[in-house]
């Protein structure tokens, strides 16, 4: 068991994850338009952040890690990402390759998001909807992202 993976246990292609996100948040002047602002954070309140993202589906990936958590994604261009607080509450978490960060709030343990970098290079951010304050998951299609396979 190593980085506290199951030996043998195959890992999600992250970046199957983040094209399909970038194809859907792929953002044109209009689109821009459209994006909402929402703010997050983990139960205990001393991770906070704000992201402008339009979200229209979700992802729920049933690999080894999003499988535990229930986490339903959404993906934002870092820039469009503002952590307002707890920087120094966090603990991050990495597996596998150590290309994504799983920061998670060291008091309550939630994880309120994921960074990394997606295709080509861009850096990203990997929303976990359930996290984000006053949004109701149910309202979003999700898109089921078979992780445990890869």
């Amino acid at each position: 068991m190593a980085n506290g993976d199951p030996a043998g246990l195959q890992r999600p292609n992250f970046d199957e994850v983040w094209q399909h996100c970038l194809r859907y948040h792929k953002a044109t002047e209009r689109e821009r338009a459209m994006k909402k602002t929402y703010t997050g954070g983990c139960q205990c309140g001393k991770v906070r952040f704000e992201a402008q993202a339009e979200i229209g589906e979700v992802i729920a990936c049933n690999c080894s890690r999003c499988r535990r958590s229930g986490a339903l994604l959404s993906a934002v261009i870092f820039s469009d990402f503002k952590l307002i607080s707890g920087e120094n509450e966090i603990t991050d978490y990495q597996f596998n390759k150590r290309a994504i960060h799983h920061p998670f709030c060291r008091t309550c343990g939630i994880q309120s998001y994921a960074y990394g970098k997606g295709p080509g290079g861009r850096d990203m951010v990997m929303l976990n909807v359930r996290c984000l304050d006053g949004v109701d998951v149910d309202q979003f299609k999700v898109r089921k992202f078979d992780g445990a396979s890869l």
